[in-house]
This record gives structure tokens, sequence and C-alpha cells, in this order.
């Protein structure tokens, strides 16, 4: 009966709550829209810090703390990571490295590069990280090779560029190897990587680990395995389970690498509460006028309906239904069309890079876009805020009305 006499109260002036609906669902749509195009920009900046080639966490030998070495590995008969069960852990994948010289045959008049060697396990890194969605050209590392100093290899788009590389033409690389030995290897150009960051598609070749083994002279030997997570956001407690059942191994995640960017996550909750206080600022302010003026106007009418034996209490609940009828509306309005429009730039994101290029930040390269990002909490927080908002916006101006005596209100003498 209440919510039913709310309703019809509300369409008393179609013109004032039309206008307060569309400005309180338009600052609801407002900020969820807002809300997920930041949390683009976050996740694309974490992809840059960890979700593409980097990696979530890495597992390393314990005496790599100290000093890193060629000869501080893990030997894989041995050693395989324990992944605790309340890990969030999607994949995990060994990997080989040290750095080399790479250089071409004479008659392309390129000089040697110094450059990362990496032996990976192809079918492994498929679940470990994003480095296959970052082969732009060519094919894939094959999944079994032999232990040979002669194999397949991916190349950053920007070493292939210096070097004049393409798909089919073969690199030497050369360096130190395990146990003062000499390192060398003949590869054969497979495919083009673009990571994203221009400097480490300039100085990153990637072979197979059996491959990478032999040039080392590491057999059945890793350097690191780099393990995925779900979500970047959930490294820290990762961190923790893992280090409880993997001991004398160094764990670091993308937040040990990329601290300036960590910081930047951690701040995150505070800015978008800080303009989730500044949308609704103004909102309040708004729906506050207007339930006021319509609790004023009908004053005389609710000491009527006190007098005629509705107890303060229901003449509140009025009052309340009403703003929860317009902020329940609202919200539903808002929330779904932001919902709607973000879901478009989370599947169509607008490529800035154009026209500003790529940014770098905390020694990593983000491409600017315009993309979106959809969390539960993007749409749940605006909506239900502004559902409360609706509630406070009815409770305020109407608590004096239904404390007062309803002879006062109609002027009579008590």
């Amino acid at each position: 009966m209440l919510l039913k006499t709310a309703c019809r109260n509300l369409l008393r002036s179609p013109a004032r709550t039309g206008l307060t609906f569309l400005a309180m669902g338009t600052a609801c749509l407002l900020l969820t829209l807002t809300l997920c195009l930041n949390d683009g920009i976050l996740w694309n900046m974490l992809e840059a810090a960890a979700n593409t080639w980097k990696g979530h966490i890495h597992l390393l030998p314990e005496e790599e703390k100290e000093s890193q070495d060629l000869h501080h590995t893990f030997f894989l008969k041995e050693f395989s990571p324990q992944i605790p069960d309340l890990a969030d852990i999607t994949g995990f994948s060994p990997r080989l490295s040290s750095f080399v010289i790479a250089s071409v045959s004479k008659d392309r008049s390129s000089a040697g590069q110094p450059v990362e060697l990496h032996g990976v396990d192809p079918k492994g890194e498929e679940k470990a990280s994003r480095l296959r969605e970052c082969l732009i050209q060519g094919q894939w590392l094959p999944s079994k090779t032999e232990a040979s100093i002669r194999g397949p290899a991916l190349i950053g788009s920007e070493l292939a560029r210096r070097l004049k590389l393409r798909i089919g033409d073969e690199i030497a690389v050369m360096g130190q190897a395990a146990r003062g030995s000499f390192a060398s290897g003949l590869l054969t150009v497979h495919g083009l990587i673009d990571t994203g960051d221009q400097a480490q598609d300039s100085r990153l070749i990637i072979t197979t680990l059996p491959v990478a083994q032999t040039i080392f002279n590491l057999p059945d030997q890793a350097h690191s395995y780099v393990l995925s997570l779900k979500s970047p956001l959930e490294v820290q407690d990762a961190q923790k389970l893992l280090q409880t059942t993997n001991h004398k191994t160094w764990i670091r995640t993308w937040r040990d690498d990329k601290p300036q960017m960590a910081a930047a996550v951690d701040f995150w909750a505070v800015g978008q509460l800080i303009i989730i206080l500044i949308f609704y600022f103004a909102v309040a302010l708004i729906a506050l006028n207007t339930m006021s003026m319509a609790v004023m106007e009908r004053q005389k009418e609710a000491a009527v309906l006190r007098a005629m034996g509705l107890s303060r209490y229901q003449v509140l609940q009025m009052f309340l239904a009403e703003g929860l009828v317009l902020g329940l509306f609202s919200a539903l309005l808002g929330g779904v069309g932001g919902i709607l429009i973000a879901s478009y730039f989370q599947s169509y994101p607008i490529d800035l890079s154009p026209f500003f290029g790529k940014m770098e930040f905390g020694n990593m390269t983000v491409k600017p876009s315009i993309q979106a990002w959809i969390t539960p909490m993007n749409f749940l927080l605006p909506t239900t805020v502004m559902l409360l908002l609706g509630i406070l916006s009815a409770f305020l101006p109407s608590i004096r009305l239904v404390l007062s005596t309803p002879a006062a209100i109609l002027g009579e003498r008590a």
C-alpha cells in the first residue's frame, strides 16, 4: 500500500520527477562507465607489467637472491614447483636465460647485437604467460625439438628491424656457457613477437628449452619457473603461499620488478573512491533539493494523515518508499546503461598510439587506448550508492516533518 502510494506521489509532478530521475540515472551511468574505463587503464598497465612476457611470479634458486650466476639452476628431474591448493595458479613453465651476442651474415652489414636468449617450453608457456599472443608474424615454436645448437627462434620485432631479419633467416648467437665453455648456436627465425615494450623487443630472442640447454651446456636445467595467476592483483597472497611449500627458492613477483606500478595499483582503490565522492556529491544536492520540495508541498497532507491515525513511522515509510523507488530506477538505468557502453569499449578498445605513440611508465611501455574493464564492483558500487542516496535524500527532509505534531503543521494551537 505504501509503495503504491509512493509511486502515485512521484507521478504528481512528472516533470520534476523525470528531471531528477534523469540526473541521478545519468550520474550513475557516467560513474559506472568512468570506473570501468579507469580499470581499463589499470589493466592495460598490468598487462604491460606482467601479463605478456614477464609473467606474474618467478621462482628462482635461493642463491640467485645474493648474486646472479649462470650456474644457479634447477635440475628439472629433481625440482618442480609445489603449488598449494589455495594458490590461484593457472600455469607454470621453466625457462633458461642468459646474455649472448647475436649477429647475421656479413652481407647484411650488421654488427653483433647484445641480446637476451631465453629457452622456454612452448606448450607450458601457453598457460604460464601470454607470449603466444605477442606473435605478430610467422609461426609459434614447435612443442618438441631435439637438444642441438641449431633450432627455431622467435625474435623481438625491434631486434628484427635492426638486424634486417625476416622469417626463415638464420641468426648466430655466441657467449659464455657453463663451466667456462663457449656458447654458440645457429637459430632460424620462425616468428616475430611484439611484447609492447620496444626496449625489450630490441634484445629478445626466444628458442626452445632443449636448444638453449645445449647452447649453454646446462642439460636438463632451468634458471627459473614463471607462473601465471587468474588475476595479477593476487600475487602477494600467492607469493606467501608458494613460499611455504617451496623451500630454498626465491620468489619474485611483478610487484618486485615494477615497484612504481605496484604503488599505483595500491592507490587505485582510493582514487576510485574519490571519484565516487565527487560524482555523487553534486547528485546528492540535486536529489535532496527535489525531495525537500516534494516534502514541503505535502506537509499538510502528511499532517492530515497523522491526524487520521497514521503513525510517525508509517508516514516516514511513505516518504522513504518514494526515495527508494527513485533511487532504484535511477540505479538500474545508470548501472545497466554504463555496463552496456563499457562492454563495447572492452570488446572494441580504441587504440590511441597513432596519435600519442607509446608511453613510458615505471620502466615499461604502455600502449595508450580507450579500453574498459568490467568488474562486479564497478556495477554494484555505483548502483548501491545511488540506491542509498535515494533513500537518504528522502529521509533527511522528512524526518523533521514526522517529528512535528499535526497541530503545529496545520497552524492550530496544541
